[in-house]
């Protein structure tokens, strides 16, 4: 993280338009409640780009639940993101709610796909300006990916239940389930990993739903194909996820078409690349 030196250069260069003199006093409790952690920092960067008064509420809703002896990131979390969060428009929560549920990072264009039933392309690029100027977007250098920051993702995800959840990881699996039936056509060892991507992240979204049939159906029917092309880890990777996920109970195991076939590849897949590992060592 930063210094508070440093804290005070970033808020200084921040462009806002608050005073000089006073920038460097909130510059000063923003790192006494951050401890200089850049996310935070630049979070609370773009409250200040908003205006003085929009920057010292924040930060005295932030003040009134943490001391410094009691920060850590979660509680952070808790309320800087609660605070943005009122903010909101309904379409910049219904992108930050669809990118906190992507497993894998896509394009804005992606994304723009993958919400064009709920979003014109108009509404999409407003939602998806808003949420970058309040730096709550990452994306990767020299490429049009975006994603969330792991934290921002943690916490959009732990205020909503799974079944709260389920609308936007369903927009997910739809955007991913046209490539997979056009794939499946030619589901063989010769697919790209890039295009075995599109069932192991369905597979994943269908995990994180509560959808154990689903996951298992995705999986099985990949396993064969996926591990001849030698992208065993990915297909274990995942198939680790569903097994994590699951209450191991002989009844509700028995009612998942296929669970036993697809443990028992997994187990062959196990024992295959631990044999392929103990001939390099």
């Amino acid at each position: 993280g930063l210094d508070e030196k440093n804290t005070t250069e970033y808020f200084r260069n921040g462009g806002t338009q608050i005073p000089k003199l006073k920038i460097k006093e909130y510059a000063h409790r923003a790192y006494a409640l951050t401890s200089g952690h850049a996310l935070w920092l630049s979070l609370l960067l773009a409250q200040a780009r908003r205006g003085e008064a929009t920057l010292n509420q924040l930060l005295n809703d932030i003040e009134s639940g943490i001391s410094i002896e009691q920060n850590d990131s979660s509680l952070l979390s808790e309320k800087v993101l609660s605070s943005i969060w009122g903010t909101l428009q309904d379409r910049d929560k219904l992108v930050l709610r669809t990118l906190a549920e992507s497993v894998r990072a896509e394009t804005i264009d992606d994304y723009a796909e993958i919400l064009n039933s709920e979003l014109n392309y108009n509404k999409f690029n407003k939602a998806l300006n808003a949420l970058r100027n309040l730096n709550l977007l990452i994306k990767k250098r020299d490429t049009d990916f975006i994603e969330l920051h792991p934290l921002v993702k943690e916490f959009v995800r732990k205020n909503h239940q799974t079944s709260d959840r389920s609308k936007y990881i369903s927009l997910l699996i739809r955007y991913y389930d046209k490539y997979v039936v056009i794939l499946k056509k030619a589901l063989s060892h010769e697919l790209s990993f890039e295009e075995f991507l599109n069932f192991t992240n369905k597979a994943e979204l269908s995990i994180n739903a509560g959808d154990f049939q689903g996951a298992t159906t995705t999986l099985s029917e990949i396993h064969s194909s996926m591990s001849a092309a030698g992208y065993t880890e990915e297909f274990l990777r995942v198939s680790k996820l569903l097994f994590n996920s699951m209450a191991w109970s002989k009844k509700k195991i028995s009612k998942i078409n296929g669970f036993e076939s697809l443990l028992d590849n997994t187990i062959d897949r196990l024992l295959s690349l631990g044999q392929m590992i103990l001939q390099v060592v």
